[in-house]
């Protein structure tokens, strides 16, 4: 009976020495030097990507299959969505948020503002982008009348 006590104990003793290397390992690992927590920040890091648009064209844009926003300067006023299967689609004050409904969703989107239109075709994609931001072409441009 006291040969199998001494063996708990030492096993015990054993387990709890395992488990502070585990834990002490876990946390080195975890630090801001460690190329496993590089390696992660690697592919969390996300760009806000800008695309400037026309009312005469279609733009093609790769979004996130898990999800993005697409940020416009003002609400939008009516948005359509060429086949609603694809998408899901929720308004944020000037964002669109876009949810994928299947993981090779396609579709038009057309965006009014005002009196402006955007003519977007949203692929759904691993490599896609998270927020995008949408801008007219024509903003920010002046025109000035020929003087003779």
């Amino acid at each position: 009976m006291k040969y199998n006590r001494e063996f708990a104990k030492r096993l015990f003793k054993e387990l709890i020495i395992f488990t502070l290397i585990y834990i002490a390992a876990s946390v080195y690992f975890a630090g801001s030097n460690s190329i496993f927590c590089q390696a992660e920040a690697k592919t969390l890091s996300y760009e806000v990507k800008t695309i400037k648009l026309r009312n005469n064209t279609v733009k093609k844009i790769y979004l996130s299959h898990r999800g993005g926003v697409l940020n416009f300067p003002s609400k939008p006023s009516k948005v359509i969505l060429g086949n609603s299967s694809s998408f899901a689609i929720e308004y944020v004050n000037s964002d669109l948020v876009i949810s994928p409904l299947t993981s090779n969703a396609r579709a038009h989107i057309f965006v009014y503002l005002g009196d402006r239109r955007f003519n977007l075709d949203v692929i759904a994609s691993s490599k896609g982008s998270t927020v995008i931001q949408v801008r007219d072409a024509l903003e920010g441009n002046i025109e000035v009348p020929y003087a003779k």
